[in-house]
């Protein structure tokens, strides 16, 4: 199982695991961990040799524009 050092403070299987602390974890969750930019492989022995992957840059979130507020539509009067 991949070990993998934290790289910001995550709850892990409901406890709470500090940044800089090593998890052991499987393959899946390993690579999640990455990919959100949470953890990195620890670099110890054969896996310091081993480039670690570069987690998926985070795009930066669009703020919704607010439509601009209108007075209420006048409604025409019905024609007999």
């Amino acid at each position: 199982m991949p070990r993998i050092k934290l790289k910001v403070t995550h709850t892990h299987a409901g406890a709470v695991h500090f940044a800089g602390q090593a998890l052991e974890v499987d393959p899946a969750t390993a690579s999640w961990l990455i990919k959100q930019g949470i953890g990195e492989v620890e670099a110890t022995g054969d896996a310091a040799a081993a480039p670690s992957p570069s987690p998926t840059p985070r795009l930066p979130r669009r703020r919704l524009e607010q439509p601009e507020t209108t007075a209420a539509p006048t409604i025409a009067p019905i024609q007999e």
